[in-house]
C-alpha cells in the first residue's frame, strides 16, 4: 500500500510540474507577442497664423509626422509633430522646403529646397545638402542600403544617389513608345528592394503606378491610374 501512495503521489507531483511549465511556457510567449495595431483619429491644425501644403510624411516607426507649413510671408519650412503630442515645432533650416520623407531608421529627413536635395536630422541641426534638383522637384524615397532614389524635375526619369552625397544615375528609364514624360513620387515596399512609383504619359493605360526594382531596370504596372498611390499591409 505504502508503495503505490508514492507511486501516485509521484504522478500527481509530475502533472503539477507538467501544468506548471505549460503556464509558465503560455505567459512568456504572451509577453512576446506583437503588440496590436491601434487606429488613431485626431485632428491637426496648422499653426496659428500659417497653412499646409500638400506634403507631409509619417515616420518609418509611426511616431512623427513631418510636414511643410507655408507662414505669412509665403515662404515653406518644416515642422515636426509626435503622434502623442498636441505641440508642433518648427526646424530651423528649412525654409523654402517641399516634398519631406524620412530615413528608414527615422532619425533624418529629406527634403527639396531652393533647386537642391537635402538633409537635416529630426533633433534638428544644420541642413546638409545632398546633390542638386530643381526648383520643381516631384518626391524622394530613402532605400535601406543609404540611397535615395528622387524626382528631380516634372519631366525627368527617377535617379539616385548616396544619402551622403556623390555621383547621380537613372534608376528608371522613360518609355517614349508610351508617350511617357515623367516619372514620380517614389516609395519603398518592406523588402528594401523594390518601390511604387507614378508613370504620367500620354497613354490611358500605360499611364499608372508601377513597381520599379532598385536592382534591375525591370518595372510593374499594377494599375493604371491618374494619381499616385501608396503601399497599405
Amino acid at each position: 500500500p505504502n508503495k503505490r501512495n508514492w507511486l501516485g503521489l509521484a504522478g500527481w507531483l509530475a502533472a503539477a510540474l507538467l501544468l506548471i511549465s505549460t503556464l509558465a511556457f503560455a505567459y512568456l510567449y504572451s509577453r512576446h507577442e506583437a503588440p496590436l495595431d491601434h487606429v488613431m483619429r485626431f485632428t491637426l491644425p496648422p499653426p496659428e497664423k500659417n497653412s499646409f501644403t500638400e506634403a507631409f510624411a509619417l515616420s518609418p516607426n509611426g511616431q512623427t509626422l513631418v510636414f511643410v507649413i507655408r507662414g505669412t510671408s509665403g515662404d515653406t519650412s518644416l515642422w515636426l509633430r509626435p503622434i502623442g503630442s498636441v505641440e508642433a515645432r518648427q526646424l530651423p533650416g528649412t525654409e523654402g522646403a517641399s516634398f519631406p520623407f524620412w530615413s528608414p531608421d527615422s532619425r533624418t529627413i529629406g527634403f527639396f529646397a531652393n533647386a537642391k536635395m537635402r538633409k537635416i536630422d529630426a533633433i534638428g541641426g544644420p541642413a546638409q545638402t545632398i546633390t542638386d534638383a530643381s526648383t520643381d522637384p516631384r518626391g524622394g524615397a530613402w532605400t535601406p542600403d543609404g540611397t535615395i532614389i528622387f524626382a528631380p524635375t516634372t519631366t525627368s526619369p527617377l535617379m539616385r544617389v548616396a544619402a551622403s552625397g556623390g555621383p547621380v544615375s537613372e534608376i528608371t528609364k522613360l518609355d517614349s513608345d508610351a508617350a511617357e514624360n515623367s516619372h514620380r513620387w517614389p516609395s519603398m515596399l518592406p523588402d528594401g528592394k523594390h518601390f511604387l512609383f507614378f508613370v504620367r504619359g500620354g497613354l490611358p493605360d500605360k499611364q499608372g503606378i508601377y513597381a520599379g526594382s532598385v536592382d534591375s531596370s525591370d518595372r510593374v504596372l499594377i494599375t493604371p491610374s491618374s494619381v499616385m498611390g501608396s503601399y497599405a499591409e
